[in-house]
């Protein structure tokens, strides 16, 4: 992402995360309008100064923002969806693949002199694919109506094909977010008085733009292109941030925190059964559900976001595993803290730790933690793997206390589920070993492997996630 801003400026343009269908424009409070322009990244076109634009031929879309109007030639690929005293959102249609672009967005008022910012990119973002399934269908979490083990990856023919940029699961839920901010769900759905099997995604009704999601056990969270977190679902245990137990049956936006900051951006969450993380663009960390704090050796509820002290340190992704948790730091380091029974915090030490403390590896990109056991990768693609081990799922059949390299192995991203885990190489290939009783390790059988396999039967692999019980992949 190619961006420029001027010196002090009082305007910035973001990209989505894995898409280019959005852009969040933050705009300052003295800024009376906007001229947006649309162009390929060879082409020069001239900044339109005026709002006659009926008989031009160009890509550019004029908006006042005192007068909540806008003017647009007829072929402009520019739409404002929505508009806020600091930002606004533009959605961009009718693009070419393996296009690039550039947009150029430009201030104006009446007492001072223009500012303008502009982004390029490229179409066709290599993050985006169809969904793959396997594994156990109880609950209908592969989409399929009828209950089976499913050994090998299939397509999910419930969901867009070639639009989704992320996926989410928990032990009997599913999530998968399009590249228009849309989020489908599948598996058990909650009601305020029951739940149900749905086999067939469907969206979720929410007027909102999302960024990222996240699948707890009877919850999920998400984070909007603004920045805010949004929760849904069972609250018994305070997981949805609401300030309350009760349920939420729509996506509702968490307003309250335990700190006095006036606005957080959210960077980067993660749920677990009843337990919730997230971290701010700022690097600042939360947590809410079921948490430890520095006086119980018991997991305490709490029901409203408490801002967790991380020392001089910035997150910048977290991960929930089975009452233990996991963070990555802007430095490179990994802090872990929680349930320890079978060393899966990685710190060497078989006692439960009630803080964020550092673990002994440098240079950490990702961390996933799973039931009991967690894997890592570090910036040159290294994989270390630690926990519960009786299964393979770590590369060996002994538990270990503390990090152990898996020999030979180079990955792009990693995901540790029940007794199960997934690797995903730099060339698209998925890597898969540990427990295959329900079929999670996808090569057409079952027992067990403490060697990374790899699935056959699907390639150019973007991400893939691991549950319980069954396993989730987008292809490209």
């Amino acid at each position: 992402m190619d961006l420029q801003l001027p010196e002090d400026p009082s305007i910035e343009i973001q990209k989505v995360k894995g898409s280019i269908t959005y852009l969040l424009v933050r705009i300052g409070n003295h800024t009376e309008g906007i001229c947006i322009e649309l162009g390929q990244e060879a082409q020069e076109v001239a900044l339109v100064e005026t709002q006659d634009l009926s008989s031009l031929d160009l890509p550019v879309l004029l908006y006042s923002k005192t007068l909540k109007v806008f003017l647009s030639s007829q072929n402009a690929k520019v739409k404002i969806i929505w508009s806020g005293i600091e930002s606004i959102v533009l959605k961009l249609e009718g693009l070419d693949y393996c296009t690039s672009y550039s947009v150029r967005v430009m201030t104006f008022n009446s007492l001072t002199t223009s500012e303008e910012a502009k982004i390029s990119f490229k179409t066709l973002n290599n993050r985006i694919g169809s969904v793959y399934t396997w594994g156990n269908n109880e609950n209908g979490n592969l989409g399929l109506e009828e209950p089976g083990v499913y050994y090998s990856p299939i397509p999910h023919s419930g969901l867009p094909g070639n639009s989704i940029v992320s996926v989410s699961a928990s032990e009997n839920s599913n999530l998968a977010l399009t590249h228009r901010g849309e989020i489908y769900s599948w598996g058990t759905v909650f009601t305020e008085h029951q739940e149900m099997v749905v086999a067939a995604p469907f969206a979720i009704n929410s007027p909102v733009v999302f960024r990222e999601i996240a699948c707890g056990l009877n919850f999920f969270g998400a984070i909007s292109l603004e920045g805010n977190i949004f929760t849904c679902g069972c609250g018994f245990a305070g997981q949805l941030g609401q300030g309350s137990q009760t349920f939420c049956s729509d996506p509702t936006v968490i307003t309250n925190f335990s700190d006095d900051k006036i606005q957080r951006k959210f960077l980067d969450i993660s749920c677990s059964y009843n337990s919730f993380l997230a971290c701010t663009e700022e690097g600042d960390l939360y947590h809410w559900g079921m948490v430890y704090t520095p006086v119980s050796p018991e997991q305490v509820q709490v029901s409203v976001p408490q801002y967790l002290n991380v020392g001089a340190n910035s997150v910048k992704q977290v991960a929930c595993g089975s009452e233990y948790f996991c963070v990555v730091t802007k430095q490179g380091k990994l802090l872990s803290w929680g349930n320890n029974s079978y060393g899966q915090l990685g710190l060497g030490q078989p006692i439960l730790f009630l803080v964020p403390t550092e673990v002994e590896l440098s240079g950490v990109k990702q961390v996933s933690c799973g039931n009991g056991h967690a894997v890592c990768l570090n910036l040159s693609g290294d994989v270390y793997a630690w926990g519960k081990s009786k299964l393979g799922q770590t590369g060996q059949y002994v538990n270990s206390r503390t990090p152990v390299l898996l020999e030979g192995i180079e990955a792009e991203s990693v995901s540790a589920g029940g007794n199960c885990t997934l690797l995903v190489t730099k060339e698209g290939n998925l890597l898969s070993f540990g427990e295959g009783r329900n079929g999670c390790l996808g090569i057409g059988v079952g027992g067990k492997s403490a060697k990374p396999r790899k699935v056959n039967c699907i390639q150019r692999v973007l991400v893939a996630e691991v549950s319980e019980m069954h396993c989730l992949a987008i292809v490209s």
